[in-house]
Order: structure tokens, then sequence, then C-alpha cells
């Protein structure tokens, strides 16, 4: 029978495990990327020389490759002009999209300025208003206070009723011509950030929509400036990508590769597993031809390998992650079980979960092999494995019963 901290040595030991894969997938991901990044360059290049070539009055061309060109670049041109009016259509939008918040902003501030003077003038009435009552009010105060000297007060008793009456009057009056200053100025207030809150998004808005129109502007330009030449590219790209292409099996006397010692056919002007140069670069039709169907072969599946090798890593991480979390629950429990005097918890790592938790260790070691494949076939190879058994349900179960047992034995025994 284990306890938890037998536990927490399996965790370690299982995380640990998984720290040497991620290193290991990670070390490969940079060398494929490096592989990866060779093959985009050298691509290019070949892509660059084919192009010269095709266009270049004097070049004599395979009649269904001139033919194949003539083809695409009625398709492409088409695509092209159609992308242009797209992007004018966008720009015009953004740029209309952008006025209308303008011209939106500037009726805005025309109004609240007109209200403004509105609610000013307003306002200065009342004031005048209030300061009429006021001293009204503080006449009627005088008046009472001579009414009610010695015994005026008692001849004078209902007259000082009914001056103290329209003074009641004054007042109220008064207060209700202060409040509606108040009101007023509440209501200016009020629309004032209103106005602001509202302009600051609307200018927020209308920066975006002029900065992107005027990037489609810029886009336009450039691609009306270089059409003759993007067309070209991308109708000899098209036309390549296109045309099939078998790859010659290795065999085993075939010379091996200088980078990675696999064994390459003599016809390859590329290792096919890293993509290292094996030969001079042949500048002629037929040679870039050849070069760039090795190299567009490398670039598709390099693509996927990077795609793939970033999944394996995410979810060997996931995993890592996932035990670290788990252990920290473990240390928490050790630490509860010390300063409360707990007796010692007493389970097991289920069996399922032992079984499951080996297969780290297969990761590990697939990881670790030099099998002399292309990174695509590496990635794929690692990813067989990992889809039959590093499935969402097994990756759940797995952690699930581990903490079920932790809960349960916790339960049962304090």
């Amino acid at each position: 029978m284990a306890n938890l901290s037998d536990l927490a040595t399996y965790l370690k030991d299982r995380i640990e495990i998984l720290a040497q894969t991620e290193v290991r997938l990670d070390n490969l991901q940079q060398k494929f990327e490096m592989f990866n990044a060779e093959v985009s360059r050298a691509r290019e290049h070949e892509l660059d020389q084919l192009v010269k070539l095709t266009i270049e009055p004097e070049s004599t061309l395979p009649p269904d490759y001139a033919q194949a060109v003539a083809s695409e670049r009625e398709i492409v041109d088409r695509e092209f002009g159609t992308q242009l009016r797209d992007l004018a259509r966008e720009q015009v939008d953004l740029s209309t999209k952008a006025e209308d918040l303008r011209a939106a902003s500037a009726r805005d501030e025309k109004e609240l300025h007109d209200r403004n003077q509105t609610l000013d003038t307003e306002e200065e009435s009342l004031k005048v208003r209030s300061g009429e009552l006021l001293e009204r009010i503080a006449d009627f105060n005088k008046k009472i206070a001579q009414l009610g000297r010695s015994f005026g007060f008692f001849t004078n008793f209902f007259r000082m009723r009914r001056l103290a009456q329209t003074k009641a009057d004054l007042d109220t009056e008064q207060k209700d011509v202060a409040a509606r200053i108040e009101l007023l100025r509440g209501q200016w207030r009020d629309a004032d950030q209103r106005h602001h809150a509202t302009e600051n998004d609307r200018q927020k808005r209308w920066v975006e929509f002029e900065t992107d129109a005027s990037a489609r502007a810029a886009k336009i330009e450039a691609l009306e400036a270089h059409r003759i030449a993007i067309v070209a590219r991308s109708t000899v790209e098209r036309v390549l990508e296109a045309r099939p292409y078998e790859p010659s099996p290795p065999h085993e006397n075939d010379p091996p590769c200088p980078r990675c010692d696999i064994a390459n056919p003599s016809a390859n002007a590329f290792c096919h597993i890293c993509a290292q140069r094996l030969r001079e670069d042949r500048p002629d039709f037929e040679g870039s031809l050849g070069e760039f169907a090795e190299l567009d072969r490398h670039f598709h599946r390099f693509g996927e390998a990077m795609k793939a090798g970033q999944e394996i890593i995410g979810l060997v991480r996931g995993l890592k992650s996932g035990l670290e979390s788990l252990l920290e629950s473990v240390e928490e429990m050790l630490a509860s079980q010390h300063k409360h005097s707990l007796g010692e918890l007493k389970l097991e790592v289920p069996q399922w979960s032992r079984d499951f938790g080996e297969r780290f260790n297969t990761l590990c070691k697939l990881a670790h092999k030099s099998m002399g494949l292309h990174p695509l076939d590496f990635a794929n190879h690692i990813g067989c494995q990992t889809e039959l058994v590093f499935t969402e349900e097994n990756i759940t179960a797995y952690f699930e019963l581990i903490g079920q047992q932790m809960s349960d034995s916790a339960d049962a025994q304090w």
C-alpha cells in the first residue's frame, strides 16, 4: 500500500519523462523549422529562375508547358482583376464609413453647441429671476420684522400673516428656480459626458476605418504597379505545382546526405529527408524544373510537419501541466497531514492510470529514436500513437481516476 509521498514521487517521475519528451520534440521542431526555412528560400530561388526563363522572349519552352502557362495566365489575370475590384469596393466602403463618422461628429458638435447656448440662455434667465426673488424675500423679511416690533405685533397680526404667506410663496418659487438651475446644469453635464464618450469611440473607429482604407489604397497601388510581374509569377507557380512529380526511391548503395547521412538517389538535387542541397544549382529550364519539383514537395510536406509537430508538443505540454497541478494538490495534502497531525493517508495509483502513464515512456522513446524519417513522416509516426492512445477520453480518465482515489482515501481515512 502506497502513501501520499509515494504518489508525489510517481507524479514527479511522470513529469520528468514528459519534460524529456518535450525538450526532444522542441529540439526536433527547431531543426525541422531550419530545414523548412532553407526549403522556402531555395524554392523561391528556383521559382524566380523559372519565371525569368518563362517570360524571356528568346526562351524555348516545352509546348505542353507553354500551353499550360498561356491558359493559366488568363485565369490568373481575371482573378487579379477581381481582387483589385474587391479591394476598391472595400476602400470605398471604409472611406464612406469614416466620412459618415466625421459628419456625425460635426453634427453632434453643432447640436451640443446649440443646446449649450439654449441652456446658457435659460440658466441666465433663471438666475435673474432667482436674484429678483431673493431681493423680494429680503424686503418681506424686513417688513415682517418691522411689523412685529413691540405692540405692533398685535395690531399687525393679520397683515403679518398675509406677508408671511407671500414670503413663503416667494421662498417656494425661489427654491424651485434654484432647483431648475441645478437641473439644467445636470442636463448639460450629462449631455457633455455622453458626447465625449460617444466622440471618443467614434474617433477610435474613424481612425480604424481611415487606416484600413489607406492600407487598401496602398495595396491597390502596389498591385497595379506590379501587375505584370505578379500575374506572371502566380501563373508559373500554379503551372509548376500542378505538374506531377514522383520522387525516385533510394537504394542501399546510393550516396548519403552529408548532413543527415541518409542515402539519396543520384538524381536528387536535394536530400529527400532534410532537403540539404546535394549538387550545384542548374540555372537552365530543365534543371530548374526538376529542382523546383523536389523543393515544392518538401515545401508542402514541411508545412504539414510543422503543424503536426506543434500539435504533438502541445499534447505533451498539456499532460505535463495537468500532472504538475495534480502534484500541487498532493503536496497540499501532505502539508495538511503534517500540520494537523493526521494519520498517514494510504492510497494506490489506479492500475488503469498506471498502465496509461507507462505510455509516456513509449512516447519519450519515439521522440528520441533516430529513424531517418522525413519530418512529416516522423510527425505522422508519433501522431499515430497519440491518436490511438492519447485521446481526450483516455487523458480525462487518467487524471480523474487518480483524483478520485485521492478524494475517496481522504474521506475514508481522515
